[in-house]
């Protein structure tokens, strides 16, 4: 039956701007979505990975205790995975689409996934075994970059989230291939998004592929419907369990959808006709 993969990159405000008045406001707005997310995801025992930034949640931690933030995002809730985003949203390898961001070294990216990796252990409690990329690679990361992920004692990666000409559209199945979960090498596995990844609706992403994006909660709703609806499709036709990724960004629903009801419409959908929704470790403690 088929599964979808919800993804939630918990990351702004971060850096300087996370210190500001502003950056203040946006981190409590930020964290009342947060809450009503958690609502509505309970309700309809949907799982769920809270991919975290190591720096939003150590300068959330200047403000609210640990307990406090345990509350907030419910490490022990057996539906909920936190997960990792690397400490400051650094890019790991080249993205072609996107030369203004240069990667880090192998040292730095090691050093940025152990330090977050402390983080979320000391904050939320958090024993972590996974990481979403920032931005994001076409048909995920270069081998070498998965091994140094995986010396790290990371088991699975969430990289592969665009399409082969370098839009954040990625298909399910693209060149006769489905888009599903695979093994690098060094025995890394990758867990992909599929579909519009939720930044494109605010209007303000620089990512190609963008152009179009829904204009609406209705049109956004029936968007993702339709991609699971496709996924689907592609299981009954192939006999494979498909898994489809999401990747959405607490700090975009604030613009494009502070009440939550993208998410929502999407778990009446999923509720409505017996599909799961589950966390990115269910696809990883699922891979064969």
């Amino acid at each position: 039956m088929t599964k979808v993969l919800l993804g939630l990159d918990t990351e702004v405000p971060y850096g300087p701007r996370a210190l500001t008045e502003e950056g203040r406001h946006l981190r409590r707005d930020n964290h009342g979505l947060i809450a009503r997310l958690q609502d509505i995801t309970n309700k309809f025992d949907a799982g769920r990975t809270f991919f975290i930034l190591g720096d939003y949640l150590e300068k959330a931690a200047q403000e609210l205790s640990p307990e406090m933030l345990r509350r907030l995002f419910e490490p022990d809730n057996h539906l909920v995975e936190i997960g990792q985003h690397t400490y400051n949203h650094v890019i790991i390898a080249p993205i072609p689409t996107r030369p203004d961001r240069q990667p880090v070294t192998k040292l730095e990216l090691q050093g940025q996934v152990i330090k977050t990796n402390g983080l979320l252990k000391d904050i939320l409690g958090a024993e972590v075994i996974g990481i979403r990329t920032p931005l994001g690679y076409a048909g995920g990361i270069p081998e070498a970059v998965a091994s140094d992920i995986k010396e790290t004692g990371l088991v699975y990666v969430s990289s592969d989230l665009r399409s082969a000409d370098g839009g954040i559209n990625p298909p399910i199945m693209e060149a006769g291939t489905l888009r599903q979960p695979r093994k690098y090498t060094s025995g890394l596995v990758e867990i992909p998004s599929h579909g519009w990844q939720d930044t494109a609706l605010t209007g303000q992403s620089k990512t190609k592929g963008t152009e179009g994006y829904p204009q609406s909660v209705d049109e956004a709703i029936s968007f993702y419907t339709g991609l699971i609806s496709e996924a689907h499709t592609l299981e009954n036709q192939t006999g494979q369990e498909i898994r489809v990724g999401l990747c959405m960004h607490p700090w975009a629903m604030l613009q494009y959808d502070p009440e939550v009801k993208v998410l929502e419409g999407i778990l009446e959908f999923t509720s409505a006709r017996g599909f799961d929704v589950v966390s990115y470790r269910e696809a990883y403690d699922n891979f064969e």
